[in-house]
């Protein structure tokens, strides 16, 4: 029989799958930050927790935490680093129907004008379709205002031919690409962001009819590594929210994505499902609503979240080969008290001297 092998371990028979930069040894303590919601056994925000009342367990093993702060997210804690959450409602054109976009588009509407228009965080509009996305230039907290932006926006058109069979690559690359784009600019942002991905998202590519090549895998691997990392450092949770029709039948695949919550060790483990929005939204700290019900109402309990979090920030151990899986766990000493973060992150050996 042969010897077992480490599923973590990198492919001895294959070239380093990515080049990573090596942790930086004169950071200060608590290299590592994780944006972190607390809530109750009713959903609600929990605040006034303190550092002593968490604990870290990063590969099953305690890490110390190095630095805490709690932060109202709605008013910012009076520093730069953390001005209010700023919510981005992004509305995917690009995977969904027209008609689904056509009925979220004005739910959306009714989301932006209630209250009298008085929104209780900035919100950015944006409009993801085959032709790029349409964002609205600075977040507001005038609802008013950004439903005129949203309906001045227009209809927005299909162009890659939807017919159901792997048109679907084409719509899945766009996808991503996207997303690293969104990234990228929030990254130069301060503070902690919401992204609330509206619509069913890219597909998975799961089936009998599709198999992923060793090279396809290798760059999916890359993918996601650098997803969790990206996502982490721009401070950006992600929300998978669908609110579909009950007679439709995308109900029979609701909660499918639950298969690829597990973290991916290596290349030779990934498979499609594990880049799925809901996946990603999970794994960076956010929440999927797949129901059908009102979409307002979906909303408006995503962004009742940006009011209390927590930001702590550790070192990572060392790692032993390229872009090592730690799986993270965070604990509070509290009953019926359920803390949600960044599922895991990728570690990087040091620079050899």
């Amino acid at each position: 029989m042969p010897a077992a092998t480490d599923p973590q371990a990198p492919d001895q028979n294959q070239p380093a799958l990515s080049h990573r930069p090596p942790p930086n040894t004169a950071a200060p303590q608590g290299a590592i930050k994780l944006d972190v919601v607390v809530t109750d056994g009713a959903g609600q925000g929990v605040a006034g927790l303190q550092q002593q009342d968490f604990t870290l367990l990063d590969n099953k093993k305690p890490q110390p935490i190095l630095s805490f702060r709690a932060v109202d997210g709605s008013t910012g804690n009076g520093t730069a680093a953390d001005p209010p959450v700023e919510v981005i409602l992004l509305i995917d054109a690009t995977n969904n129907s027209l008609t689904r976009v056509a009925y979220e588009r004005t739910d959306i509407e009714r989301f932006l004008r209630q209250n009298g228009g008085h929104l209780v965080q900035p919100v950015s509009l944006m409009i993801f379709s085959e032709q790029g996305v349409k964002v609205q230039p600075q977040p507001s907290t005038d609802g008013n205002q950004l439903a005129q932006v949203l309906d001045k926006s227009g209809a927005t058109m299909h162009v890659i031919q939807r017919s159901g069979g792997y048109d679907a690559i084409e719509r899945v690359e766009l996808s991503l690409k996207t997303l690293r784009s969104i990234v990228a600019v929030e990254a130069s942002k301060p503070g902690r962001k919401m992204l609330i991905w509206i619509g069913p998202g890219w597909p998975m590519l799961e089936g009998q009819g599709y198999r992923a090549s060793d090279a396809t895998k290798r760059a999916q691997f890359n993918m996601i590594v650098d997803a969790t990392r990206t996502l982490r450092e721009a401070r950006i949770t992600m929300y998978s929210v669908n609110s579909f029709d009950p007679q439709s039948s995308g109900v029979l695949r609701a909660g499918f994505y639950k298969s690829f919550l597990k973290g991916v060790p290596s290349a030779r483990q990934v498979e499609s499902g594990d880049m799925a929005v809901p996946v990603f939204a999970i794994h960076s700290g956010g929440r999927v609503l797949e129901r059908a019900e009102d979409l307002v109402d979906q909303l408006n309990s995503c962004v009742a979240e940006a009011k209390f979090y927590y930001t702590i920030g550790f070192d990572p151990p060392s790692a032993d080969h390229v872009d090592e899986y730690h799986e993270l766990e965070l604990k509070v000493d509290k009953p019926q008290v359920t803390a949600r973060t960044n599922a895991g992150y990728y570690s990087e050996p040091l620079a050899k001297p």
